[in-house]
């Protein structure tokens, strides 16, 4: 395995951002991707580099470009190239990169342990990208012990690829109270709750949601604790027969009211839940609840257990 590997790209890096996946053909960063694997691949074959496979790496990026307001944030230049470097090959439709499909540099993005990033100023924007191997290979399948290998079922519940999928909306509750609700389809389908951050939560001591037929939605702190899925961006997936009822059930719950949607009622108690992210997905010709199984399957399969709000009642809850 090599240890290292750097080179140099001209123009500006591909950034996240969109709600379409970067490596779609219809994103705007389209040609900065095809750029960025151009490069890599030429490196790849001038210094018989083999990957960096599942260690722990490091990642710097040093972008050189005119202080003309065209920068976009250090974070969305990393999140961009991280995911185009990665493996791609159950990241959906990605023919239309032909072989550059192929260029893999590891595989899989949370293998980043380390993030540097400087900024230059200069005429003709260009960057560079080091990555380096952190000498604990391996990482990442310890990380995974007794589940499913890290890239089974590989960025599937990251937004992107949820908005590859047919995810739309990406609202927060507050905004569906505010008029964003009359953007939900009445037909059925299925929804996930996406919590933007990865860090660990601060969960409340009460839960504001309704109390249902009488009984508190308040959980113990222990099977919160137990129930955290460390990683991970979705929180909840739920499928319904009308998506707009039941999302409105589901923001009027939380709002304190006494509506029966007692599932997914342990995101209420997470002290951030006025940030988290609503999206839908339509069903037609298929059983919301047979699209829910595959996606439970799916997230069971990448993170050895439901979301952090589906089945409580597991561990108690």
């Amino acid at each position: 395995m090599s240890a290292e590997i750097e080179f140099r790209v001209s123009g500006y890096p591909p950034a996240k951002g969109e709600a379409l996946s970067m490596l779609g053909v219809g994103h705007s960063h389209a040609p900065r991707v095809r750029t960025l694997l151009e490069a890599a691949r030429a490196q790849i074959a001038g210094q018989d580099f083999a990957g960096f496979g599942r260690g722990a790496i490091g990642l710097e990026l040093t972008v050189s470009c005119p202080d003309d307001g065209n920068r976009s944030d250090a974070t969305n230049y990393l999140g961009g190239i991280a995911d185009v470097l990665e493996n791609k090959s159950l990241r959906g439709a990605i023919e239309h990169l032909g072989e550059l499909g192929q260029v893999t540099l590891y595989e899989n993005d949370r293998q980043i342990e380390e993030v540097r990033y400087h900024w230059q100023e200069a005429v003709e924007p260009s960057y560079r990208i080091r990555l380096w191997a952190m000498g604990r290979e391996g990482a990442v399948e310890e990380a995974g012990a007794g589940r499913e290998p890290a890239d089974a079922g590989d960025g599937q519940f990251r937004r992107d690829a949820l908005s590859s999928r047919g995810f739309v909306g990406w609202v927060t509750f507050d905004q569906l109270r505010g008029g964003e609700l009359s953007r939900v389809p009445s037909p059925g389908g299925v929804y996930v709750v996406l919590r933007p951050i990865t860090e660990a939560p601060t969960f409340l001591e009460k839960n504001p949601g309704g109390r249902f037929k009488g009984r508190n939605p308040t959980v113990p702190r222990e099977a919160l604790e137990t129930n955290w899925v460390s990683g991970a961006h979705v929180i909840y997936i739920g499928k319904a027969v009308s998506l707009q009822r039941r999302l409105k059930e589901f923001m009027h719950f939380g709002g304190g009211r006494p509506i029966g949607h007692w599932g997914g009622r342990l995101i209420w108690q997470l002290a951030d839940s006025d940030k988290h992210l609503i999206a839908w997905l339509e069903t037609p010709g298929r059983a919301p609840e047979a699209v829910e199984a595959e996606l439970l399957a799916a997230f069971r399969a990448e993170y050895g257990k439901p979301p952090f709000a589906n089945a409580p009642h597991r561990f108690g809850a």
